[in-house]
């Protein structure tokens, strides 16, 4: 994984931004600044993750309100905590709460500790596989965007924090933007800017 994050490190230094950044960056950045409270306090409020969780997408949004507000503010303690080393565990933490799936439990994280974890969904995911980091298999090919953000495993998470964090390492980025990187890469005709 080491020598793969170090390649997207030099694909990213190589090519730059993309023609077409992705416009919600600076919301992005805003959004994670705001989140202050959160990382000094160490969990989210029900608000909070209500807010979040809606930002994300806006589906589902009755069965994330099913959630008890200690639940709520239990989990992400943990799950948020740096002396939790499995990524794993802090996804399937996250996951555990209703209305929560990987992509969700990514954002709750990036979110609220952008330098620490990067946001997995359908657009990074699509430029990792152009790159050849990953490979997007036949099914979720043929399938909706719904139906390839349900079909994230706690692997493939793991191994793209990985990667992630290791090309933020190595080029001196935050999780996020290197996230918001693959993100824009896939927007509009981005992806030919990678050939």
């Amino acid at each position: 994984m080491e020598a793969e994050g170090r390649k997207l490190a030099r694909i990213i230094e190589a090519r730059g931004w993309p023609s077409h950044r992705p416009p919600l960056l600076d919301e992005v950045r805003a959004l994670s600044a705001s989140m202050a409270p959160v990382r000094e306090r160490g969990y989210l409020k029900f608000d909070e993750f209500l807010r979040l969780a809606k930002l994300k997408s806006s589906q589902g949004m009755h069965h994330v309100a099913l959630n008890e507000s200690h639940i709520v503010e239990a989990v992400t303690r943990i799950a948020f905590s740096s002396q939790l080393e499995d990524e794993r565990v802090r996804i399937g933490l996250l996951t555990s709460l209703r209305g929560v799936d990987i992509p969700r439990a990514s954002a709750l994280l990036c979110w609220t500790h952008p330098d620490r974890w990067p946001v997995i969904d359908r657009r990074a995911w699509t430029t990792l596989n152009h790159l050849g980091f990953v490979r997007i298999g036949a099914r979720l090919e043929r399938g909706s965007a719904k139906q390839m953000m349900r079909a994230y495993s706690p692997k493939e998470w793991v191994d793209y924090v990985s990667l992630v964090k290791i090309a933020s390492n190595a080029m001196g980025w935050s999780a996020m933007e290197i996230d918001q990187w693959l993100y824009a890469c896939d927007l509009k005709d981005n992806l030919d800017h990678l050939n």
